[in-house]
């Protein structure tokens, strides 16, 4: 039996799609990785992605808020995806870098940034670019009205970066420039999370580390715009990426779910586990864990103090067996469809081997004897046994 397995067949996942209130109209186009950003009109803005072939898109949706209808809005300058996009205290759009390649979109990875204008529907590219280009990084508002962007990949091929830059936005009709950190990350990061603190530092944690350094992130690090500076925080309790990191009206911070030390592709180690960060005592504490395993999802603050977290990637179950496995003794194999699915597994004779179909199929494994030849594949750290609860750390 081997655990923690990085690859396996037969696996499939589910898309957990959740909303407060479900709207009638459609966009113009289906997209994954863009943003989504609510203008002070109430209205949500909806920028770039990639579509199903995985091309980047350059167009854009208004979703009126008052209504469940969507209005095309003014296309960007440059096709983009996995950028950010946040809202400056004039009303305007900030989007920055990001992929936007076509046919696939990391074959070119921008350092260009754009500004969209409600006032008048249009993009306008910013006069000076960014000083490095990326995408999974973040951009964080700060409270003079600059913004912080942190980190992020910088290749297709993984490489991920320590440095940071300032946005200084201009007056109407000015756009901006890019300005380097004085000082860079303590480590280079991607698909972390940037919370502004009520301290106004900026709380880094998290993310994954590239390919010259494979794995993911357990530090956090701290940004402090008056000193210029990065400091070390405390250590997450698990490392993860494309998590959630929201301040709630404490002050502490909520981390939530993502992804760890696992093949994501696959639908490996989606995690449903929960950390509060407490930026008065500077600590981290673990908490309840969420009902569902959730990774590229989204958490909102509630005026009512909680928080919203919905939609996301998620696992179907905790436990999995590959496709092909050779049974001994009298072991067998149980497998339980989904209602309306037809994959049903029956026992093999002693010593062959038993191909299964998991498509659609929701898996509960009773063994009786012993697997050989094959693989048992856990994405959950806890086992439940008849003779107690078995625990194998996650890495």
């Amino acid at each position: 039996m081997r655990l923690g397995q990085l690859r396996a067949t037969g696996i499939f996942a589910l898309l957990l799609i959740t909303s407060i209130l479900a709207s009638t109209a459609s966009a113009q186009v289906a997209r994954r990785r863009h943003t989504t950003t609510v203008l002070p009109d109430g209205n949500v803005l909806i920028v770039g992605g990639t579509n199903a072939a995985e091309a980047a898109l350059d167009s854009t949706d208004l979703h009126r808020g008052t209504a469940p209808v969507y209005y095309v809005a003014d296309t960007l300058n440059l096709r983009r995806a996995s950028h950010t996009a946040t809202l400056l205290p004039d009303g305007r759009v900030l989007v920055t870098g990001g992929c936007s390649g076509t046919p696939t979109c990391l074959s070119i990875i921008t350092n260009t940034a754009e500004l969209y204008d409600p006032q008048n529907n249009s993009w306008t590219t910013t006069a000076g670019a960014m000083t490095n280009a990326r995408f999974n990084h973040t951009a964080t508002l700060l409270p003079n009205g600059t913004v912080l962007v942190v980190g992020g990949q910088t290749s297709a091929v993984g490489a991920v970066t320590t440095s940071c830059e300032i946005f200084t936005p201009a007056v109407p009709p000015g756009t901006g420039s890019f300005a380097a950190c004085p000082a860079n990350l303590q480590l280079a990061r991607a698909g972390h999370t940037a919370t502004l603190l009520h301290t106004g530092r900026v709380f880094v944690a998290g993310g994954y580390l590239g390919n010259a350094t494979p794995g993911f992130a357990v530090s956090t690090e701290l940004y402090d715009q008056g000193l210029n500076l990065w400091s070390a925080g405390p250590s997450l309790i698990q490392k993860r990426a494309f998590h959630t990191a929201t301040q709630m009206g404490h002050q502490k911070v909520l981390i939530a779910g993502g992804v760890n030390g696992r093949n994501i592709e696959e639908n490996f180690g989606i995690m449903q586990t929960v950390e509060i960060y407490d930026p008065t005592s500077n600590s981290i504490t673990p908490a309840q864990p969420m009902a569902a395993r959730r990774a590229f999802h989204s958490a909102t603050l509630l005026p009512n103090g909680e928080v919203a977290v919905l939609g996301g990637l998620a696992n179907i179950t905790t436990t999995y067996v590959r496709e092909s496995i050779t049974l001994d003794g009298v072991s067998r194999l149980a497998v339980t469809p989904i209602a309306g699915a037809d994959a049903v597994a029956r026992p093999s004779a002693i010593g062959s081997t038993m191909t299964i179909n998991f498509d659609d199929t929701q898996m509960s494994v009773n063994e009786n004897g012993i697997i050989m030849n094959g693989d048992v594949y856990l994405s959950s750290p806890n086992i439940i046994t008849s003779f107690g609860i078995a625990h194998f750390p996650w890495p």
